[in-house]
């Protein structure tokens, strides 16, 4: 313990200076990841190169057998063979991540066909001053081997949803930006302004309204009506836009930072709320998650996504809902990015940290 007191000055000396040259331009690169295919071409070939002269010997016993081909192009067809098997079973594949992004919601949707899609955009953390959209999402997308966003919505205009989109914007070709108003606060003004800017299609969405990423995928906008609630302290997150995703038998309820008013609203409108996946709305706040809502989408899995943070968040009292009811829950806090994959039939979760 003496020895570690002794050395404290000597480590945030360190620590400081790592800072300073991480921060200067051009010290990180981002990288681009292999897919299966160059992956299993790249260990082929390195193979080859290191077992050359077993491999020329073996070619000269069996060369017959093989009529003058060689073993080295028998081998990269059946490495191809067994890619292109294994694109085609991920292909009819639904990617649903909701990443961790601190005390702030993002979620990327990956299609059957490719399409890459992404709800809300992270925002500000009560742990330390970041960009989400450049330490989390960026680097998550650029994995995903995502060459464009063919759509970004915004559920609200509060940082903690958007606050990382401008890094996106820089970073990806974006075809389309959906929201729910056209108005808010500075910096969400001056998101739409970037976006008109970049020459990126900008969509008001509302209650009725679908969109179709994919042929059996379908974006089902369930919120807000045309008629927006004003004046009232809620008002933002109520007119949050709730999406609903169906692929098959499987469906995902997305809610931004709707309350109680606007849950009960859903409820007695009538819309079809039932989902597989239910992303609680407001990071588990107590005044979301209502009984009477949790009966109607009826969900076998819940995700909040929460970080540290001043308020709470998630409830007691919508964990102990959650609960009561048998809902498996799963928090970007503890959980870290948590990914669900479905076929349409059955689904498949996994999560980051546990």
């Amino acid at each position: 313990a003496l020895l570690l007191k002794a050395l404290s000055p000597f480590l945030s000396l360190f620590l400081a200076i790592t800072a300073a040259f991480a921060s200067l331009p051009f010290a990180q690169a981002r990288l681009k990841s292999f897919s299966l295919a160059a992956l299993l071409l790249s260990y082929a070939l390195v193979a080859a190169w290191v077992y050359a002269g077993e491999l020329k010997k073996l070619t000269g016993k069996i060369k017959q057998v093989f009529q003058g081909k060689s073993v080295l192009a028998l081998i990269f067809c059946f490495l191809l063979v067994l890619a292109c098997c294994f694109q085609a079973t991920r292909s009819r594949m639904l990617e649903v991540t909701f990443l961790d992004v601190g005390q702030g919601a993002a979620l990327f949707i990956r299609t059957p066909a490719g399409s890459s899609l992404l709800i809300d955009a992270g925002g500000a953390s009560f742990e330390r001053a970041r960009d989400p959209g450049e330490s989390v999402l960026v680097p998550f997308l650029n994995y995903r081997q995502t060459k464009k966003l063919n759509a970004l919505f915004i559920t609200h205009p509060h940082a903690d949803h958007y606050g990382g989109a401008f890094s996106l914007l820089d970073s990806f070709r974006t075809d389309m930006l959906g929201v729910s108003v056209l108005t808010g606060e500075d910096g969400y003004r001056d998101l739409l302004a970037e976006a008109r800017r970049r020459g990126i299609t900008l969509l008001t969405l509302a209650a009725g309204d679908r969109v179709r990423p994919d042929r059996d995928v379908e974006l089902q906008v369930l919120h807000p009506t045309t008629r927006l609630e004003k004046d009232t302290e809620a008002a933002e997150n109520n007119n949050s836009l709730v999406m609903r995703l169906v692929y098959g038998d499987i469906g995902f309820l997305f809610t931004g930072d709707i309350e109680g008013e606007s849950e009960a609203f859903l409820v007695q409108s009538g819309r079809d709320l039932k989902c597989t996946v239910l992303q609680i709305p407001h990071h588990g706040s107590a005044a979301s998650t209502g009984e009477a809502f949790l009966a109607q989408a009826n969900p076998q899995y819940a995700v909040i996504p929460v970080g540290p943070n001043p308020f709470g968040h998630p409830s007691e009292e919508v964990l102990k809902r959650l609960e009561n009811r048998g809902i498996a829950v799963y928090r970007t806090d503890l959980h870290g990015a948590v990914t669900f994959k479905t076929d349409g039939k059955k689904l498949t979760v996994s999560s980051m940290l546990k």
